[in-house]
């Protein structure tokens, strides 16, 4: 190889180099490579490509091969000999991804680099810009014929979802969000709430999140349908009305007497509860109807006895009624013979 600066003709002919008026020649073989300083301007190796023939005589340049080495057809060649340019393309990254490489790279002149770009979990590619002009949502971007400095950036976005609300049942309410379909980030928390219109009552939230409250919390991080349901509300209709009876109208003592209870209102069931008065009383619950026969036989006497007999209504309103009925009960008589007297 010829070392640089200070050739003596001699050395520079052994090397296959001639100097003419400040240029240099070139002489080699066919197929032959050439590894040489560049001596116009002052010296220096070439890099990449390497090494520019100017103003060829004879045959072409076949090509360049690394390390600055050039392969000759057969003939002879002259000219200015200088290092290939090189230019910076700068990447720049957004959060939420990366462009590969992610650093300056140096191309050659005429060359050509690839640059990719991906979006971290959760996020989506937005955009990407090329010297300030942008290309759409690209996912590789590839500088081809590269004579200038360039710069690449890439602009990263949260995914979005989609929340989707409905309501159901025979009920009415209100909900926030509204009814229909609405935009979140990936990670926004959303309130969600339910209020039952009069004559209506919420059940819960089904779906996308099972909750009876009527307001909960929800993280998007996909797309969601929830639907909240509201039913009609029961109405109870208190106990009103209430009716004591007994027949017969004088019992007397071991007499089975017979007491009919009645409401003229109230949301079924029922339970009726007696209280006979002489330390006895029975509960009759969760009957479907509004009215109720019950019996009973008072103790025996030797006296006329009254008994306050007590009936006590109610249903799960809650409400609930009572009435008393005094039940007055006469000995039997025992009439003797007249020839006994």
């Amino acid at each position: 190889m010829c070392k640089k600066g200070g050739f003596l003709l001699a050395m520079v002919l052994l090397c296959g180099l001639v100097f003419i008026l400040g240029e240099v020649v070139v002489l080699a073989q066919g197929g032959s490579a050439v590894e040489w300083w560049v001596v116009s301007g002052g010296g220096g190796p070439s890099t990449g490509a390497g090494v520019a023939l100017n103003d060829t005589l004879g045959q072409p340049i076949i090509g360049a091969s690394s390390g600055g080495n050039v392969t000759l057809g057969s003939g002879y060649w002259y000219g200015l000999g200088y290092a290939i340019s090189t230019y910076v393309i700068t990447p720049t990254a957004g959060a939420g991804g990366v462009i590969t490489p992610g650093v300056p790279q140096m191309v050659s002149y005429g060359g050509s680099i690839t640059f990719t770009i991906a979006a971290n979990a959760n996020y989506h590619i937005a955009d990407v810009g090329v010297d300030g002009v942008s290309q759409g949502a690209l996912t590789s971007y590839t500088f081809n014929n590269v004579t200038a400095d360039h710069t690449i950036t890439a602009v990263f976005a949260l995914d979005t979802y989609t929340l989707t609300i409905a309501t159901a049942g025979n009920g009415a309410g209100v909900v926030t969000p509204t009814v229909g379909a609405h935009p979140y980030l990936h990670g926004a928390v959303v309130t969600l709430m339910a209020a039952a219109n009069a004559g209506s009552t919420f059940v819960g939230w089904s779906g996308g999140i099972s909750e009876s409250a009527s307001q909960v919390m929800i993280t998007m991080t996909a797309n969601t349908y929830v639907t909240a349901t509201f039913d009609l509300m029961s109405i109870c209709t208190p106990i009103s009305g209430l009716g004591l009876t007994f027949a017969p109208p004088a019992p007397l003592v071991g007499q089975i007497v017979w007491f009919t209870g009645t409401v003229s209102a109230g949301t079924l069931p029922i339970t009726y509860t007696w209280n006979w008065g002489d330390l006895t009383g029975f509960r009759e619950g969760n009957l479907s109807g509004l009215s109720i026969v019950a019996t009973h036989t008072f103790p025996l006497t030797v006296t006329r006895q009254t008994y306050t007999v007590t009936l006590t209504v109610a249903n799960a309103c809650p409400s609930s009624a009572q009435m008393q009925q005094p039940v007055m009960v006469t000995p039997r008589e025992l009439y003797l013979p007249l020839v006994l007297r």
